[in-house]
């Protein structure tokens, strides 16, 4: 029964987790879904409750397996997206200096 329970409580988290900019939400279902898939294979094992402990099993390793592909994916994005971090800044500051020229020559022909 407490694979069922961390199952669902699990299951609201990935599916928050899938949320743009909420993925961390998948690093506090993930545990409880680990917990979850124990606690039904020992109850399979040991012949209690056998149908809710199966449901249980199945639930955590299905969103178990969603959580994990989704934190894979964040993962590379962001790998990506630092890679990409110190040529941004340098266009920045491009864009920042080419502003400033500008913002000279303009006050140059106010006077």
């Amino acid at each position: 029964m407490a694979s069922i329970i961390l199952g669902i409580i699990g299951l609201f988290f990935v599916l928050i987790g899938l949320i743009p900019l909420l993925g961390i939400m998948n690093w506090l279902g993930l545990p409880l879904l680990v917990i979850g898939l124990a606690f039904g294979i020992t109850g399979i094992v040991k012949n209690k409750r056998r149908g809710a402990n199966i449901a249980g099993t199945i639930i955590c390793g299905i969103f178990m397996l969603i959580g994990t592909v989704r934190l894979i994916i964040g993962v590379s994005m962001m790998t990506d997206a630092a890679k990409k971090l110190p040529n941004t800044i340098e266009k920045l500051n491009d864009l920042s200096e080419s502003l400033d020229d500008l913002s000279k020559s303009l006050d140059d022909l106010e006077k």
